[in-house]
């Protein structure tokens, strides 16, 4: 059982139901996911099969927007969207996103059957679109 933050996120993939292509390990701050104002965006974390079959399970804690140049405009109501039941549901805002990006990060925690829940950071990237 190796828990170090590095090789957790190493594991990591990230896929959508928008077109993006997915993206695992080193290519997840490059991961470019499209998303609609006034349409909701739904995260899920999920562990592979095996993961599963000896305990493991994984819950998104938060999705945390970086204030920072890089964001041209907070997608949602808050710049902090809280977990609920292992996943975070959000409603893009009514105003003009197209071709804006937004930077954030995915809070989320892993849990072994046995032993301390433990928390990982992930950076992607939304883009907007009318």
């Amino acid at each position: 059982q190796n828990n170090e933050a590095n090789f957790i996120r190493a594991q990591c993939s990230l896929k959508d139901d928008q077109g993006a292509t997915a993206k695992t390990g080193p290519g997840i701050p490059n991961f470019e996911s499209k998303v609609w104002k006034n349409m909701k965006v739904k995260w899920i974390a999920d562990v592979d099969a095996d993961s599963k079959n000896t305990g493991y399970e994984a819950a998104i804690e938060q999705i945390i927007m970086k204030i920072s140049p890089e964001s041209d405009e907070n997608f949602f109501d808050k710049t902090i969207l809280a977990g609920n039941s292992g996943m975070v549901i959000a409603k893009v805002k009514d105003s003009n996103i197209e071709d804006y990006l937004y930077y954030y990060d995915i809070l989320f925690s892993v849990k072994p059957k046995k032993g301390d829940k433990l928390f990982f950071q992930i950076d992607p990237i939304l883009k907007g679109n009318n």
